[in-house]
């Protein structure tokens, strides 16, 4: 899913359709997006992941409000 939206913003198609034409199957014969989706799941094999365990609702809500301020373009 991060993959395809990654392919999605590179090629520009940003939103999603909901036409045969625009469809998630139809992009997926493009060869430019398929090629953007390959290097999109590429960048993802290569990611360092951390993550943080939050366990009480209201510091995880602000953690994450916090965190999604903070990112400067999160895709």
């Amino acid at each position: 899913m991060f993959a395809f939206k990654l392919a999605r913003k590179m090629t520009g198609h940003l939103h999603p359709g909901y036409t045969a034409n625009d469809s998630r199957k139809a992009l997926a014969k493009d060869p430019a997006f398929a090629d953007a989706f390959a290097r999109a799941k590429n960048r993802i094999r290569q990611m360092e992941l951390r993550y943080v365990a939050e366990e009480d609702p209201l510091r995880q809500t602000f953690l994450e409000i916090y965190v999604a301020f903070c990112a400067k373009d999160p895709i």
